[in-house]
């Protein structure tokens, strides 16, 4: 779970595919911005699932965490949408 109230930035680490949900998230009018960093243990390709509704680039959920790898994502709640983007496969 990622708890928005808990804080603007969050630090995970899966070794398997793993589902998130979102706690907490603004009331539709306020915004927030959080950073979600998910880093993959394991030696193999993983997924990260995030709540359906999410507004991506393109509508297209970058999920895929490479082996030994991080993924940043930042989310943007504005006006009771969430809209995200990342950054993939930093070692």
């Amino acid at each position: 779970m990622i708890d928005w109230a808990a804080s603007n930035t969050h630090n995970k680490s899966i070794s398997v595919s793993s589902i998130f949900t979102f706690s907490n998230t603004p009331p539709s009018g306020q915004s927030q911005t959080i950073i979600v960093a998910i880093t993959n243990t394991s030696g193999v390709v993983v997924n990260a699932t995030f709540p359906a509704g999410i507004r991506w680039p393109n509508a297209v959920a970058i999920t895929t965490v490479a082996a030994s790898r991080t993924n940043i994502y930042t989310f943007i709640s504005i006006g009771g949408n969430i809209y995200a983007t990342a950054v993939e496969n930093l070692g």
